[in-house]
């Protein structure tokens, strides 16, 4: 495969990467601004909860008809405070998840931004983004423009076809992981009667994990060995 080909390749992908990536931070932005209307701190003390942007006093029966619909087990004598605190606890949780993994897909997509754009410390076998710490470490930091112009002189020297080639891997390995977190969050998104079960939830995130995990590692081998192809 030619180096053009390859450059055609990358650019592609990382225009589509981008498109999918900004779709996805943002549909989880949506989701956590969402549920965050039920897990203010003071809801439970005012007895107070926000739906469809009005503020409504719950007596305790309707509290548990809130408390039913996302699947919250309660006794008859239940205290009204801690059933909503049960309430806040459910769409709590769903926030953590969203955060865990808007927080995770931000780091690597700055990761792989560097990749692209600088700045960087190469010379290292590890992610480093701070200019003391790779001094200390012996690396050799490359700002935007330094690291432009070594790309460039990688490219003058013919050689820039590996480094082409393991960033479109990488490409590709961040679109197969994307694709797979757009589909949790699609699953959480669509529970909008909350049918979901606990149980659900939880193999939910664990499967976001295990996939944010395997990203981690994914990213970072990449990230090691490309920087170290200057």
């Amino acid at each position: 495969m030619t180096k053009l080909i390859l450059l055609f390749i990358y650019m592609g992908q990382s225009q589509s990467n981008q498109t999918l990536y900004n779709g996805i931070i943002s549909e989880i932005n949506k989701i956590i601004t969402d549920y965050s209307l039920w897990t203010k701190d003071d809801i439970c003390e005012k007895l107070s909860i926000i739906y469809y942007d009005k503020l409504i006093k719950f007596p305790k029966d309707q509290l548990k008809d809130a408390g039913t619909l996302i699947g919250i087990k309660y006794n008859s004598d239940i205290d009204k405070n801690d059933l909503c605190i049960k309430i806040i606890n459910h769409y709590r949780a769903r926030i953590e998840l969203m955060t865990d993994i808007r927080d995770n897909l931000i780091k690597n997509y700055n990761k792989i931004s560097k990749l692209s754009k600088g700045d960087i410390c190469t010379n290292v076998n590890e992610y480093v983004d701070d200019f003391f710490k790779c001094d200390k470490m012996n690396g050799i930091w490359l700002n935007d423009e330094q690291y432009k112009y070594h790309l460039m002189k990688l490219k003058n020297n013919g050689k820039s076809k590996e480094r082409l080639k393991y960033m479109s891997e990488l490409n590709k390995e961040w679109k197969t992981n994307l694709e797979s977190i757009k589909n949790i969050i699609k699953i959480i998104k669509n529970d909008k009667n909350n049918d979901m079960t606990d149980f659900t939830f939880n193999n939910l995130k664990t499967e976001s994990q295990y996939i944010l995990d395997k990203l981690d590692k994914i990213v970072n081998t990449y990230y090691t060995f490309i920087i170290n192809l200057i």
